[in-house]
């Protein structure tokens, strides 16, 4: 009770600081496209917080404006939180547990609110339905040719509920969609993009799986049939538009989220000098991945009302890092010292705001430190500090972006 007491005082300081300051990025980078408009600034405001009293480091998978609920993972021991919007944990669900209202032993890797329900995503390509007391109603499966990675949802978009033509859909990405015996990266045919379906169309109804065309024609390795570094895929929706690109592509697509990307509705352009690369491997060797570029990593896209933010991530030289996984077992180099220091010399981020008439503003910082972990429609990013330093509490930064003319 007494550091319940003690973290609210905190709140209540932090919010009586924070009202207090407006943050003007002025002097912020801009793009060549947009030198001939030099009257507009990016201004951050820091409009609330919200103090989470758990010992771990929470992440935000979404929120219920009806419910007025988040919904959150401890990142370690992937237990889900829902929290209402004063900070208060209101239920606790262990979907690891075996059992019927469980998911089997498994971590859960996202979840979503829809109708009153919460979805949880588990191992091979499984959701599961909970309701909110954490009773378990249902399953439904990808139907997955193969398994054979799981991407964690940490800071990642990997999966939302849409409704199309008045019936409920999972949609998202999953790798494992992919036929290894035909559809495998690298693959000896050069018309691995042309046909690749990572997206999905879950019927919540019919439990059936419509893949989608990933890769759109007018991507330049699709026009080119280049080889380049298996993109992983980066999404957000906002409303009935998606925004999508890869992470070493130099573009961002904007579609429909009813078109199944069969039309493109626009590609804007990132105009940043880390993204000064060509597309392709020269001399590609399938046998050997030690001469694969090392594209900078475009991550964490989000779609919001009149912007859209990504981060650029700098990654680790190939040959550093294959130097300090010969020294460790499996995945024990991410513990070590010297890959540490590696990502604390090379990996770099850089963050882009683009406004819907192109302007593009780069930065190397946020006003408030930390990652952005989710967003509200309405143009405020929400900033997660707590991977920095383990807390007894989580605290998160909602952070309002505006442009003025000056």
């Amino acid at each position: 009770m007494e550091s319940k007491i003690k973290n609210r005082k905190l709140y209540i300081l932090i919010l009586m600081i924070f009202s207090q300051f407006t943050f003007n990025f002025c002097s912020l980078k801009e793009s060549r496209e947009t030198e001939q408009d030099e009257n507009t600034k990016l201004v951050f405001t820091v409009s609330d917080s919200l103090i989470v009293n758990h010992l771990g480091v929470l992440v935000i998978d979404d929120y219920d404006k009806d419910l007025e609920l988040f919904a959150m993972r401890d990142f370690a021991n992937h237990q889900i939180y829902l929290v209402n919007k004063f900070g208060d944990i209101v239920q606790v669900i262990n979907p690891m547990e075996e059992g019927e209202n469980f998911i089997g032993g498994y971590p859960a890797f996202g979840t979503r609110f829809f109708d009153g329900q919460l979805f949880v995503k588990g191992i091979n390509g499984i959701f599961h339905i909970f309701d909110l007391n954490g009773k378990k109603l249902d399953k439904i499966s990808l139907e997955l040719p193969n398994f054979y990675t799981t991407i964690s949802g940490g800071l990642v978009e990997d999966f939302d509920i849409i409704t199309n033509n008045g019936d409920p859909y999972i949609f998202g990405f999953d790798y494992n969609l992919i036929d290894l015996k035909t559809e495998s990266y690298p693959i000896q045919k050069l018309d691995f993009f042309s046909t690749a379906k990572y997206f999905f169309k879950l019927n919540i109804k019919t439990k059936s799986t419509n893949r989608l065309r990933t890769f759109p024609s007018s991507w330049e390795p699709v026009i080119e049939n280049l080889l380049v570094q298996e993109p992983m895929v980066a999404y957000s929706i906002f409303g009935d538009n998606i925004a999508f690109t890869f992470h070493n592509s130099k573009e961002i697509f904007y579609s429909k989220v009813q078109s199944d990307f069969k039309k493109i509705d626009s590609v804007s352009k990132i105009n940043h000098p880390l993204l000064d690369f060509n597309y392709g491997i020269e001399d590609f060797n399938i046998e050997d991945i030690s001469n694969r570029r090392e594209y900078p990593s475009i991550s964490n896209l989000r779609l919001l009302k009149d912007f859209t933010f990504f981060q650029i991530n700098t990654v680790i030289p190939f040959e550093i890092l294959s130097e300090i996984r010969k020294k460790y077992s499996a995945f024990e180099y991410f513990n070590s010292i010297e890959y540490k220091e590696a990502v604390e010399r090379y990996v770099k981020f850089n963050f882009v705001l683009k406004s819907k008439n192109g302007k593009e503003f780069q930065f190397e910082e946020l006003p408030v430190e930390g990652q952005v972990d989710f967003v509200f429609g309405d143009n405020t990013l929400i900033i997660n500090p707590n991977f920095a330093i383990e807390k007894d509490y989580s605290v998160f930064y909602f952070l309002k972006v505006e442009f003025e003319s000056l």
